[in-house]
């Protein structure tokens, strides 16, 4: 069992920020189909004063933008950050596919050097953390899995080398990635788009603190997130989203036993509140 502790949290999707998003499911808004099944609104990430704007973001490729207007949405300014964890699960698909169009458009010799650049997974978390000043460690990790990125997180927390992490998952749609997994074998993957960001620490015994457990598989006694059967895609980002709206439910909560299961068939996650504190 290995326990961290949420000190805030923010994102963007279709549906707005992250608060907007649990506003919509508290007030009952149909979200299947309709509002977690689109895109990102361009005009949505200029939307928070602090994102930059003109030269800075003009050849930034969409997913480094959807994670730093997520990462603004989620911390403080400045923000004091000492490290940044990034699951990026397919990386920049968007750039990857404008790549590979410009090799069979131009040629080999000719391909876009600009958009061999975005295709790097790391592009994203080296401008979020380019951006907020983060200085120390940052990682990214494609995968469909948050444990591992979670297990790096704790690894630098524990290990002493950082008191605070920014830690989140981000994804985009793509129709060209849509089209390739309905061809494949394996079970489809419905790409969520849209960024989630928390700041985790090592709990404080002394203080009242949202928790997210992992590592463990043990079942009773937890109640399943309300958010469980939502559809928000697969992958690490979906489980994201129910993460941190499961978080937020706790952090309006007045019920001090409250602990909820999030997962997604393949890792669970819990969330609770600490006793101490209270």
């Amino acid at each position: 069992m290995t326990i961290l502790a949420i000190q805030k949290m923010g994102g963007f999707c279709p549906a707005g920020t992250l608060r907007e998003l649990f506003l919509l499911l508290e007030n009952s808004q149909p979200l299947e189909g309709e509002v977690m099944a689109g895109e990102c609104n361009a005009a949505g990430l200029k939307q928070s004063p602090r994102m930059p704007s003109g030269p800075l973001l003009r050849r930034v490729p969409r997913l480094a933008k959807i994670a730093l207007r997520a990462a603004l949405d989620a911390v403080d300014w400045p923000s004091g950050l000492e490290a940044l964890i990034i699951s990026a699960f397919y990386g920049s698909v968007t750039s990857t596919f404008e790549f590979l169009d410009s090799i069979l458009n131009d040629g080999a010799d000719l391909a876009s050097p600009t958009a061999f650049s975005h295709t790097v997974t790391n592009m994203t978390t080296a401008f979020v953390s380019q951006y907020l000043k983060i200085t120390g460690p940052c990682l990214t990790l494609t995968q469909p899995l948050l444990t591992p990125s979670l297990e790096a997180a704790w690894a630098l927390l524990s290990g002493g080398q950082v008191t605070n992490v920014l830690w989140g998952a981000v994804s985009e749609r793509s129709s060209d990635m849509a089209a390739i997994e309905k061809l494949s074998a394996r079970q489809p993957v419905t790409l969520t788009d849209g960024a989630v960001f928390f700041e985790l620490c090592l709990p404080n015994p002394h203080h009242q603190e949202i928790l997210v457990e992992f590592g463990s598989q043990e079942s009773s006694g937890f109640e399943p997130s309300p958010y469980g059967d939502l559809v928000f895609g697969s992958g690490s980002l979906a489980l994201a989203f129910r993460l941190a709206l499961t978080s937020l439910l706790a952090e309006k909560s007045s019920d001090r036993s409250l602990s909820q299961v999030v997962s997604d068939g393949r890792e669970r996650l819990v969330i609770s509140l600490s006793r101490s504190g209270l």
